[in-house]
């Protein structure tokens, strides 16, 4: 699997909650929030609340978080 596909996604619930999901965008690019929506909703549901509403709080590239965690290591 290509890591530049792979986003680290950070949600919330509400005040108190987070969770950082990962989620893998078939085209490479920044997943858009309704992409996000799509792919993190039914797991929101099933895990948290029937709702499945959540807010996006960060998108991360993990390749790009792994590069730069290892630029800092050097």
């Amino acid at each position: 699997m290509d890591l530049g596909c792979v986003f680290a996604v950070t949600i919330s619930f509400n005040e108190r909650e987070s969770e950082t999901v990962h989620i893998v965008a078939r085209h490479g690019s920044h997943p858009t929030e309704a992409e996000i929506d799509a792919l993190v909703a039914p797991y929101v549901r099933r895990v948290y609340h029937e709702s499945g509403r959540f807010e996006i709080e960060d998108v991360v590239s993990v390749k790009e978080s792994i590069e730069n965690l290892l630029s800092y290591s050097r």
